[in-house]
């Protein structure tokens, strides 16, 4: 009991001098009008301060155990696991690229190859540039030499007159032909070539000046003038336009007629022309002897192929001065008249033929009386 009663006085001081160390304490907080208290006990604060005493006296510690150790603070180590053992090499081999490495590096040469293909191409550019620069000066050197030769020629041709082409025209039509059809027959005469464009000389006149491009129309239409007299010439060298006989006596005209031996009517296919035993007969018309013999009514007879599907038939002909495949000139003899074959007497039996119709010999020579001068005036104008 005694010892009861010492453990309670024990504890009683004890409270006793932790009520004094610590007394009751109230905390006042206000709020929004209102007042309220918080109660902090003595064994409250007891608790309180044993604990920050626990907490500082084993930092304490800690530290002094540190610092009497002489060790770092500790560390944080994160172990990862070793690379799997590979089998030694038998020799020092260079480490291989990685495969990025190996991309960039492919990359590299190809932009290293393009841009040695662009210097190239840019060297073969110039080089194209300047040689083109020398082409066309050289080209327009050439221009100007030859406008100049235009010009004298044309000066050269400026007092000088061309036939006149229609007229000519004409006269081919009134043997009933047409010349654009001949032509065309003839297949002779194209025209062609690679096109060289007169450089700016049409649409610079600072280059050439207005005079440059009136000198090319003027040759222009010049040079159409000569062409299209060209061409008729052409066709006039095959058209059979001269007389087969010195003198021009017709007994017996083309077309409808009665026949000398029977009196019966008939048609005529050419004409009857008057003169003496053995005079000349010449070819009207350049041309090639297709036949040169005896032809049954024709009797001795001479037929010339002109081209363009003309020929030229030369009948009763007494004596024949040619053969088959010689090559004859106008005003050529052929043969002499007489009275062979058919006939009723001395005269030359004449015909011309188109696609083997016939056609009338007297319109053929009186075109040739108006082509003659037409000829003699484009001889004149020939440069």
């Amino acid at each position: 009991m005694r010892q009861d009663g010492l453990d309670h006085a024990w504890f009683d001081r004890r409270r006793g001098l932790v009520r004094r160390l610590f007394p009751e304490r109230q905390i006042i907080c206000r709020s929004e009008g209102r007042t309220s208290y918080l109660r902090l006990g003595s064994g409250l604060q007891l608790l309180t301060v044993l604990l920050f005493a626990a907490a500082a006296g084993w930092l304490a510690y800690a530290s002094a155990m540190l610092a009497w150790r002489g060790e770092p603070p500790p560390r944080v180590v994160i172990v990862t696991p070793p690379p799997p053992a590979q089998a030694p090499a038998a020799a020092a081999v260079p480490p291989a690229a990685t495969p990025s490495q190996a991309e960039v590096k492919a990359e590299l040469d190809r932009v290293r190859a393009a841009l040695a293909d662009l210097a190239a191409e840019k060297d073969k550019t110039s080089e194209s540039r300047e040689l083109l620069g020398r082409e066309i000066d050289e080209l327009e050197h050439r221009l100007a030499t030859l406008l100049r030769m235009q010009q004298s020629l044309l000066d050269g041709l400026g007092g000088r007159r061309l036939p006149d082409l229609a007229e000519i025209e004409r006269a081919i039509r009134a043997t009933g032909l047409d010349p654009a059809k001949l032509l065309a027959e003839d297949g002779k005469g194209g025209m062609g070539g690679p096109l060289i464009p007169l450089p700016r000389a049409r649409a610079d006149a600072a280059a050439g000046g207005p005079t440059t491009a009136a000198l090319i129309d003027e040759m222009g239409a010049l040079e159409r003038r000569y062409s299209r007299l060209a061409e008729l010439q052409r066709l006039l060298d095959h058209l059979p336009l001269d007389r087969p006989t010195p003198e021009l006596t017709i007994s017996s005209g083309f077309g409808a007629r009665l026949d000398p031996f029977t009196g019966q009517p008939a048609f005529h296919e050419g004409i009857d022309i008057q003169g003496y035993a053995d005079e000349p007969v010449a070819a009207t018309a350049a041309g090639v002897v297709t036949f040169a013999g005896r032809n049954g009514p024709y009797g001795n007879m001479v037929e010339i192929d002109h081209g363009m599907n003309l020929k030229t038939r030369y009948a009763h002909l007494h004596r024949i001065a040619v053969k088959p495949g010689d090559k004859v000139a106008r005003h050529q003899v052929i043969g002499t008249m007489g009275s062979s074959g058919r006939s009723s007497g001395v005269h030359l039996h004449y015909e011309v033929r188109y696609r083997d119709e016939p056609l009338d010999p007297t319109n053929f020579i009186e075109a040739g009386r108006h082509v003659l001068k037409f000829e003699q005036e484009a001889a004149n104008a020939r440069p």
